[in-house]
């Protein structure tokens, strides 16, 4: 797809529609009124591959919703959050740290995850 979307432009699903009129395959990894909107936005048949666990809002009647979360992920949890825990102290697991910013600046940090703008973590430093 060769457009650029802005979420905050209350234009971007005519923006979205001119780019790709033909909306098949949504994966929300996200939950909330956007993936919710691009669901409405699939063509009747479509599917929505779902691992938010945001379970309310999307219409089901002819645009099919398969969870990727379910007993089989959520039984585990506590094992994967360990393991994932494990990975971080021993360092062979490293989060991407987008952008470092002093806590005199945390409202700006705010503002740019509110805006999308930030990827990755956003860190707050005291004493600096």
């Amino acid at each position: 797809m060769a457009a650029d979307l802005d979420r905050r432009d209350p234009a971007w699903p005519d923006v979205l529609r001119a780019a790709e009129p033909r909306l098949t395959v949504l994966l929300d990894g996200v939950g909330g009124d956007l993936p919710r909107a691009l669901h409405a936005m699939l063509e009747p048949g479509g599917r929505t591959v779902r691992f938010s666990g945001d379970r309310e809002g999307y219409d089901e009647a002819d645009r099919e919703v398969v969870d990727v979360l379910g007993p089989a992920i959520t039984s585990r949890v506590a094992e994967l959050e360990k393991d994932a825990l494990e990975a971080a102290a021993d360092g062979s697991r490293v989060p991407f740290v987008g952008t470092v910013h002093p806590l005199a600046d945390a409202a700006l940090a705010h503002e740019a995850l509110e805006a999308g703008r930030a990827v990755g973590k956003v860190v707050l430093v005291v004493g600096r």
